[in-house]
């Protein structure tokens, strides 16, 4: 894959990267269009909990949209959103309620009381398994389908919602945090910084120098050291490489 390196890479390759990443960012407006005709196309949900968490009321909009269509079907089929599916959106999470030192955490959000192990309901189960085993081909025809639907409709709606949010941020300015220019700034930084070693001055696209190994030791950056060393091995030191043999970074 193309720019595959992470933490480790020279300048010409950063380089590289800066270029392609740039031409991309003209092409996000077209992008963001796109994710936002296709939110409209699966249509968002919205739901209605009193504060104890019990479901009062679902809507779509638009109502005509791929994901109306579904809940509309599931209901027509016997299905019912808040009992079966439980659905909510990725902004209305259900979280553990806070105990104290008295008294520990229980109960979740949304009221359900928070299950131990053993539950010893092997009668109840199998008397439960022989009651419904008529139905099950019922359920999965009818039901399950539509279930399996409605939940990929609504994770690809917050897919689509979370690409334009990221896109947005990433065509902003260089003062905006997280975007694609703050990014490039901070990189840069880093590149000029020679004791950030993790990075190098190379002009080397291929990259075939940067992960020589850190130097145990540096060798001196003058011509006319007063300590003569020399680097026994390939090394990474103040933002270059040092060839096996060289004596100064000069």
């Amino acid at each position: 894959m193309s720019f595959d390196f992470l933490g480790t890479f020279n300048k010409a390759q950063f380089e590289r990267f800066v270029e392609f990443a740039r031409g991309q960012v003209e092409l996000v407006d077209s992008r963001i269009s796109y994710l936002r005709a296709e939110r409209t196309r699966i249509g968002e949900v919205f739901f209605n909990f009193d504060k104890d968490g019990t479901p009062r009321s679902i809507s779509v909009d638009p109502t005509d949209s791929y994901i109306g269509r579904l809940l509309a079907a599931y209901e027509v089929n016997g299905g019912n959103p808040f009992i079966e599916l439980r659905l909510r959106a990725l902004g209305d999470p259900i979280y553990l309620e806070p105990g104290d030192e008295a008294r520990p955490a229980h109960t979740m959000s949304n009221g359900e009381i928070v299950g131990q192990p053993g539950l010893n309901d092997g009668l109840s189960a199998n008397l439960m398994r022989g009651a419904r085993e008529f139905l099950d081909e019922v359920l999965a025809h009818r039901h399950g389908r539509l279930e399996r639907k409605i939940r990929r409709a609504l994770d690809y709606y917050d897919q689509l919602f979370s690409e334009e949010v990221a896109l947005i941020l990433a065509k902003g300015a260089t003062t905006e945090d997280f975007s694609l220019e703050w990014y490039l700034e901070q990189l840069r930084g880093l590149l000029n910084d020679p004791r950030y070693e993790a990075l190098t001055n190379g002009s080397d696209n291929l990259g075939r120098e940067v992960y020589a190994p850190y130097s145990s030791y540096k060798v001196p950056t003058t011509s006319n050291p007063r300590v003569n060393r020399e680097a026994d091995q390939p090394q990474r030191q103040d933002g270059v490489v040092v060839r096996a043999g060289r004596k100064s970074t000069a």
